[in-house]
């Protein structure tokens, strides 16, 4: 591996295989088995793993990255926010109370949570996107003066406020066949002529929206991570997920414009 200066420490040492997001939550199902990677118009290839870079992270850096990265997974677990924290069943364990708008939605009152310890590592995964060079980092656009706050806070343990770069979650709460998908920015209205900003990431079952723009604390309330003891989650069931549609709209104009290499692939 090349040698060179960790973006997280600053000091000089060998560059590790930095994963962008958990590998715990983005490898196959099954062992050796393996993923197709495609999307935007792309040529699909067969890939192994979700997305890494090489040139973030010394072997220093990425112990302190998967750190924070250990406690969030054990967290989001315990939590059940996460497919691989439901012991291989399909949909949300029964005991989960899940307030239902209708058949397919709902909402999910989280108590006793730790907020650091999913802020950080949310932040660390931001971090991460922001500063890796990958084209499927495209839509991860951090400003230096940010990365840099974000650096230090990862580096200090500090989850921050809760209303910088704040953080709205929603779970699907049927399970999906395993796939990732890279970080999508995207808009909504916030009031006549304005828009919040923010980043869509998934992994795993979850949804994790980061916001860039300013967020208005009253209006999110306990739906802001961090901002009060307990956490109201969005719950939806996966066939009617943006997941769900996006999957097959990316698989359909795939299929569309590389045929055979998808006959291939498959």
């Amino acid at each position: 591996m090349a040698i060179g200066k960790c973006l997280l420490t600053g000091a000089t040492g060998t560059f590790a295989k930095s994963h962008l997001y958990p590998l715990a939550f983005t490898a196959p199902a099954v062992p050796g088995s393996y993923f197709i990677q495609a999307g935007e118009g792309t040529r699909p290839i067969r890939t192994f793993t979700s997305w890494y870079d090489k040139k973030i992270l010394t072997h220093k850096g990425e112990k302190i990255i998967s750190l924070l990265d250990d406690k969030g997974i054990k967290e989001l677990r315990r939590l059940h926010l996460v497919w691989s924290g439901w012991g291989g069943e399909d949909n949300i364990p029964p005991e989960i109370v899940v307030n239902r708008f209708d058949e397919k939605r709902g909402i999910r009152k989280i108590q006793n949570l730790d907020s650091s310890v999913l802020r950080l590592f949310f932040l660390s995964v931001l971090w991460r996107w922001g500063q890796s060079s990958l084209s499927a980092a495209k839509h991860v656009k951090i400003s230096e003066a940010n990365l840099e706050v974000i650096r230090r806070m990862i580096l200090e343990n500090d989850p921050g406020e809760a209303n910088f770069f704040g953080m709205t979650l929603t779970q699907i709460s049927t399970r999906g066949a395993p796939h990732n998908l890279a970080p999508i920015k995207r808009e909504m209205e916030k009031c006549e002529n304005e828009v919040y900003s923010y980043i869509r990431f998934y992994f795993d079952g979850l949804v994790v929206h980061i916001h860039t723009s300013a967020v208005d604390i009253e209006r999110f309330g306990v739906m802001l991570l961090g901002q009060a003891d307990e956490l109201v989650v969005i719950a939806i069931d996966h066939d009617r997920s943006f997941q769900f549609e996006n999957m097959g709209k990316m698989i359909s104009e795939t299929n569309h414009l590389y045929p055979q290499v998808m006959k291939k692939l498959n």
